[in-house]
């Protein structure tokens, strides 16, 4: 029972620090923000939506928190990047990569609802906006005349390319992620053998 009440009140800490460290992270995009008149809520937002979507995905109520947290992540660490002169793509993946890692390292013992959270947290990456700009562009061309038919062709491929390297993005930053994970752990029961056969020499 002090074991269980020690790995929670460790769980906490870590929140609470990531918490901190998401918060002061955000800072200076926050002070961009209102040097332009604007709020920055992405994260919260991104957040939300990553727990709306587990509930889309039928997650079960303890997936909520991970997903909201996931999604939260996932935000932050590409806005972040961005920030200090990363591409779009590259900081999409890498928030991918994130997301993989810290679902994996907070959740090893319920692997059961990991990969809702994963898909969860991936959401808020997404084109979201060119996809359904795509789909609209598409549906209208047939009524378009002159030049705004000239340039319809424009800006769906575009859109749609935005579309396909950021979904690219997300997919090898998880692949990324998952490659980290089991080289970890692939480390860590190497060690784990050597550290037995000692103990069994001696």
């Amino acid at each position: 029972m002090q074991l269980t009440y020690t790995r929670r009140g460790i769980s906490v800490a870590a929140v609470c620090a990531m918490a901190m460290l998401a918060s002061a992270l955000a800072d200076p995009l926050r002070a961009q923000q209102a040097a332009s008149g604007s709020s920055y809520d992405g994260p919260l937002w991104a957040g939300l939506f990553a727990a709306a979507m587990a509930i889309v995905f039928s997650a079960p109520l303890q997936a909520l928190i991970p997903s909201f947290c996931a999604g939260f992540v996932a935000r932050i660490a590409r806005d972040w990047l961005v920030h200090i002169g990363a591409s779009q793509n590259l900081a999409t993946l890498a928030a991918a990569a994130a997301v993989v890692i810290v679902v994996a390292a907070t959740l090893v013992r319920r692997p059961g609802i990991s990969p809702i959270v994963v898909l969860s947290g991936f959401v808020p990456l997404g084109a979201a906006k060119p996809f359904f700009a795509a789909i609209v562009g598409f549906l209208k061309i047939s009524s378009l005349k002159g030049d705004a038919l000239a340039a319809a062709p424009v800006a769906l491929i575009s859109n749609i390319s935005i579309v396909f390297t950021t979904t690219l993005a997300i997919a090898l930053g998880a692949a990324l992620g998952v490659m980290i994970i089991q080289t970890l752990r692939f480390g860590r029961e190497i060690t784990t053998s050597a550290g037995s056969g000692q103990h069994l020499v001696r």
